[in-house]
């Protein structure tokens, strides 16, 4: 999900060059009666077809993650829901470019061709186009997405030479060590909660994070850290929003932190 959301110029250009070889391969298959059609002119209509996805597709993922953001949804439907809404511009883009080939293309290659305005078709036409329009969409970006979760499966990061967190778990009693939960300032102490207890440890916040930098987690406000395998879920109440731990626990999330919090709970969790 962080991949199809992220918004560096760098990831969107993988984005285009991924939608590089859907685009050829439909140009072969030739669906959706694209076969009357030159080569060069039906490449042309898909390469146009699947930039367009390519551009919009981030900012829709965007936009339905930050709308459901009360819900902690799998990343396979939220992939879902961002493909039935990326495929409504793209419908209209379809109909765009079917009347701009009948009524300008076509006559060039001498062909006579049926020229309707967009969207004349009756009900259960149209509702035909956008669902297509939707399929083919929907298989386009299960299918990158399938292939990118092989590929990370297949090639693995290195381990690391250590554990995770190891000195600052070192910190803690003995009775308490385990995997972290959560922590949180309280004047000059930090109480560290693990899943054999707690404790109380005296230390900056800052120094923790700096020990923690391998720790899967993040911290979500100025006072709190949370692990990233006791994140149940984000609450919202207004303005206000609460990641939910496991263990019930509710830390607060606070403005400088909330677009890294989102990120890290719909993208990389």
């Amino acid at each position: 999900m962080a991949f199809w959301a992220a918004q560096d110029g760098r990831t969107r250009l993988r984005i285009l060059a991924l939608l590089a070889g859907p685009a050829v391969i439909l140009t072969l298959l030739e669906p959706f009666e694209s076969g009357g059609l030159p080569f060069a002119l039906r490449l042309t209509y898909w390469a146009l077809l699947l930039a367009a996805l390519g551009l919009l597709f981030p900012f829709v993922v965007r936009l339905v993650r930050k709308a459901t953001g009360a819900w902690l949804m799998s990343a396979v439907v939220l992939l879902a829901i961002a493909c039935a809404v990326a495929a409504l511009p793209l419908w209209g883009l379809v109909e765009g470019l079917d009347w701009v080939l009948a009524a300008v293309i076509a006559p060039l290659f001498g062909r006579a061709a049926v020229l309707e305005p967009p969207f004349t078709g009756g009900p259960i036409d149209l509702l035909a186009t956008y669902v297509s329009v939707y399929l083919v969409t929907a298989l386009i970006i299960g299918g990158i997405s399938l292939l990118r979760l092989v590929t990370a499966h297949r090639n693995p990061a290195a381990a690391p030479s250590a554990a995770p967190g190891v000195r600052f778990l070192s910190r803690l009693p003995a009775g308490v060590v385990g995997d972290l939960i959560c922590i949180r300032m309280e004047d000059h102490y930090l109480r560290v909660t693990t899943r054999n207890g707690e404790a109380l440890i005296l230390m900056r916040m800052r120094d923790a994070m700096a020990e923690l930098t391998d720790y899967p987690g993040l911290q979500v406000h100025r006072s709190w850290w949370v692990a990233a395998d006791a994140v149940a879920s984000l609450a919202r109440s207004g303005r206000r929003m609460e990641v939910v731990l496991k263990n019930g626990t509710r830390a607060p999330v606070s403005s400088t932190h909330r677009g890294q919090v989102e990120g890290f709970v719909f993208g990389e969790a």
